[in-house]
């Protein structure tokens, strides 16, 4: 297998504003998150989330990563900081490779440009360049299924159209490093078999998978690796043949 390092994060710590919460309303404010992370003040009495604390962790060529933990242990944020999203407030992050984020797939969409409009803004927000752009929507518009209606305004499309014209552009290029947040299930039966097809070969195609999910039965079917978060913290990573037991989550 090619060892080629192809992510590697040091010490990378991300902190998260409460909107319009201060210090003195941290006991009410700690019963309304619904957040693994630790709260904390900092020293204009502004709350944080700590959403994730000191990780450490490298990925390389051939690695297929699954992100476990319970809800609110950081593996959405993890995912974000290497998507780009959030910068980390500590630590570094490296990534060698184009990467490609299947999950909050509406990011950059204007709901008073057409569908087809929205191809090329939607495209230029994920760093694809106008000539490839232009080559992939003949495709975009097909995988879609959204046929004459790919003309008219976003705002008269229902969130499942939505959701499939984002997801065929989401899914137009094959990355080096693919990451996503569960395994996305959207449309009709029709689409959905579509869908779970383009995205198993997307896996295939991409150098590292990293994945969040529930899941365990895809854990085992598509990952050789796990890195189990709890509280932003990292409790194991590594093979996943090699978690020790009682560590979340059980995979008999």
């Amino acid at each position: 297998m090619n060892s080629e390092r192809l992510i590697s994060l040091r010490g990378v710590t991300v902190d998260l504003p409460v909107q319009e919460t201060r210090a003195r309303s941290l006991r009410k404010a700690a019963l309304g998150i619904a957040v693994g992370g630790v709260l904390m003040r900092s020293r204009n009495d502004h709350v944080t989330v700590r959403a994730l604390s000191q990780i450490n962790l490298d990925a390389h060529h051939g690695d297929r990563i699954a992100l476990v933990g319970p809800n609110g242990a950081g593996k959405s944020t993890l995912l974000r900081v290497l998507a780009g999203i959030y910068p980390p407030t500590q630590g570094t992050i490296t990534t060698n490779g184009v990467v490609n984020a299947v999950f909050d797939s509406s990011l950059g969409l204007d709901m008073n440009l057409s569908g087809y409009d929205n191809i090329a803004v939607a495209c230029r927000y994920r760093g694809i360049d106008r000539a490839t752009m232009e080559g992939l929507r003949p495709s975009i518009v097909e995988f879609s299924g959204l046929g004459g209606f790919i003309h008219l305004p976003m705002r008269t499309y229902s969130l499942g159209m939505m959701a499939r014209l984002a997801f065929a552009v989401t899914t137009s290029i094959a990355p080096d490093i693919l990451v996503m947040d569960e395994w996305l299930a959207t449309g009709d039966a029709t689409f959905m078999e579509q869908a779970q097809e383009r995205l198993r070969n997307l896996v295939d195609e991409a150098r590292i998978l990293i994945l969040a999910t529930h899941s365990m039965a895809l854990v085992k079917s598509l990952c050789n690796k796990v890195a189990v978060l709890d509280h932003g913290r990292i409790a194991y990573y590594g093979p996943l043949d090699q978690l020790p037991a009682g560590v979340y989550p059980p995979l008999d």
